[in-house]
């Protein structure tokens, strides 16, 4: 076995999606996907978390005949200072005298990055440094696109409890859906086997363990439990992604 001394790792991979659409115009197509890992001396990972990165764009809609994505262009009520947003009938109101209209529905997307996969080892060290790798990833995430990461939409059962807790505290949008229970089925074992086939000394790894207490202490801010007084960050997290 590895010694319980963890560095901790982070490996970005450039993605684009097709015909040069914009990244998020599909889930499936981020920009950018994260690897981030908690490693021993030996190379053994006990944890891992994969993260993709869409930016946020924004694009015109117009009207399309037998779509019902699209809406009509100005329609006389839709103005300047007012953006479209689908279904909300909030997104309209009577435009003034004389007020420029807008001619096209904007249609807008955030930024986000979103956990896929997160897994470790069913022991306690790889346990707790799943959670520190949620540290950082939460703190990477706030910093770089000023928004927390969004969980999986596919969530173990063991897994489940700890995003409802989070989403309970706070630490989560609460208009963020999260189901009942758990739904792709992964153990700890298929965990084991897919931590088994990694490697913890990538040449494109980049050590972050230094910010292992910040991710502490957002976890136990995220958990409401006292977080203590520690240094301010002194790297420039707003470019993680973009190297």
């Amino acid at each position: 076995m590895g010694s319980n001394r963890l560095q901790y790792f982070r490996t970005a991979y450039g993605l684009s999606g097709p015909s040069g659409m914009p990244s998020d115009y599909s889930n499936m197509n981020p920009d950018a996907f994260h690897t981030y890992t908690a490693v021993d001396e030996d190379g053994e990972v006990h944890s891992t978390a994969h993260v993709t990165h869409s930016p946020g764009h924004s694009y015109p809609q117009m009207d399309m005949v037998g779509s019902y994505n699209d809406h009509p262009v100005a329609d006389n009520e839709q103005t300047q200072d007012k953006g479209y947003v689908p279904y909300d009938g909030k997104s309209h109101r009577d435009a003034e005298e004389n007020e420029q209209l807008i001619m096209f529905g904007i249609k807008h997307h955030p930024a986000t990055r979103r956990i896929e996969g997160l897994y470790s080892r069913d022991t306690p060290t790889g346990k707790i440094s799943a959670m520190n790798l949620l540290g950082m990833i939460d703190n990477a995430s706030r910093e770089t696109i000023k928004r927390g990461v969004l969980p999986s939409n596919s969530l173990s059962e063991y897994s489940l409890p700890l995003v409802q807790r989070l989403k309970h505290s706070g630490a989560i949008d609460r208009d963020i859906h999260i189901p009942s229970r758990g739904n792709n089925g992964v153990t700890f074992d298929d965990a084991e086997d897919h931590l088994d086939g990694m490697y913890g000394d990538s040449e494109d790894a980049i050590n972050i363990t230094q910010r292992l207490p910040h991710a502490k202490a957002r976890i136990r801010e995220a958990m409401g439990r006292p977080v203590p007084t520690i240094e301010p960050k002194n790297e420039q997290l707003q470019l993680e992604g973009f190297e």
